[in-house]
Formats: structure tokens, C-alpha cells, sequence
């Protein structure tokens, strides 16, 4: 379990709606100097805790208006590996996860249109070896799609006045192996 000060956790949730904030920016924000900051930046990505930093774009604006999530069931477990190949090359596909419950995988896509859906559900899906099943729907509209991770939790006080370290849980990595 990862442990974060109350300086870690506002650093975090300062740099998840911001990722353009400058070490001075934060410093003054955080009460620590820009060279503090940046030490604590770089441990945090060390630690793996910040994964990188992006710039969220407008799908409709780059060509990839058309959203769906994709359910697909695997004929057996030996068929995954070929399977999450494919969706690591994958472009259209922006998340993936493995879940319980109706199918095996659950995969957000963004595509062109509805013309490279079919085309990526009917010739590339489903020609994957040990694909036994999809199921599509269709996005309408989105009232809320966020890139960002839900809120931290607030940093715990210590009684005797000291600052508490914070606890969290890591959820696994993408490619699965430790850190």
C-alpha cells in the first residue's frame, strides 16, 4: 500500500485537473519551494503513482465522433493472450477491461463513424481467434466522460498535531506486472 502526505495528495489532485501547472504554480499553491515540488513530481512518477501527462482532446474535432463500448466474450481462457495483443494495437480502442458478470472484456472505443465500428466489430473482432461473441452499444451522448481519476481522499490529521500519512490502495497495472 502506497502512502501519501497531505503535500502528495494536493500535488496529485492540483496536477489530475491540471497538468500544465508549473512547479511555481504549485509551490505557491502547496507552500513549498519549486525545487521541492519538482523532487516530489519525480518520486511520485517513480513510484508509478502519476502514470504520464496528456492533453485531453475534443473526439468530434480529431474524426473520432462515434463512441460505443464493445462486450466480448472469449471461447476459452487460452484465447486472451491473442486477444489483448490485438487491443494493445489497437488505435479506435481506448479502454479495456477485464470484467465479471455478461462477457469476458469490455472495451470503450472511439471511432470515424459507424461504417469503421462495423468494420473493426465484424473484420477484426470477430476474426480473432477464440472470439466467441460481441455485443455493441452505441453512445448517444455523453453527459460526463472524464479522464481524470475520482477525488482523493482528504489527508487524515494525526491528534498530536503532526501530519498523518495517508494510505491507498494501487489497483493493478495496465501491462500487470509489479513495481
Amino acid at each position: 500500500m502506497l502512502r501519501f502526505d497531505e503535500a502528495d495528495l494536493r500535488v496529485l489532485s492540483r496536477l489530475a485537473r491540471d497538468g500544465r501547472a508549473s512547479w511555481a504554480d504549485l509551490a505557491g499553491e502547496i507552500g513549498l519551494s519549486p525545487p521541492a515540488i519538482a523532487e516530489r513530481v519525480r518520486n511520485l512518477q517513480e513510484r508509478g503513482v502519476i502514470l504520464g501527462f496528456g492533453a485531453r482532446l475534443d473526439s468530434e474535432a480529431i474524426g473520432r465522433g462515434t463512441a460505443a463500448f464493445v462486450s466480448v466474450t472469449l471461447a476459452r481462457p487460452e484465447h486472451r493472450a491473442g486477444f489483448l495483443r490485438w487491443v494493445q494495437g489497437a488505435d479506435d480502442v481506448l479502454e479495456c477491461h477485464h470484467v465479471a458478470g455478461e462477457g469476458d472484456y469490455l472495451l470503450k472505443v472511439r471511432v470515424a463513424g459507424l461504417r469503421r465500428l462495423e468494420t473493426m466489430i465484424s473484420l477484426e473482432i470477430k476474426s480473432i481467434p477464440g472470439v466467441a461473441a460481441t455485443r455493441t452499444t452505441i453512445v448517444l451522448s455523453s453527459e460526463k466522460e472524464e479522464a481524470l481519476t475520482p477525488p482523493l481522499p482528504p489527508p487524515a490529521r494525526a491528534s498530536s498535531g503532526h501530519r498523518a500519512k495517508v494510505s491507498i490502495r494501487r489497483r493493478g497495472r495496465k501491462d500487470g506486472g509489479a513495481r
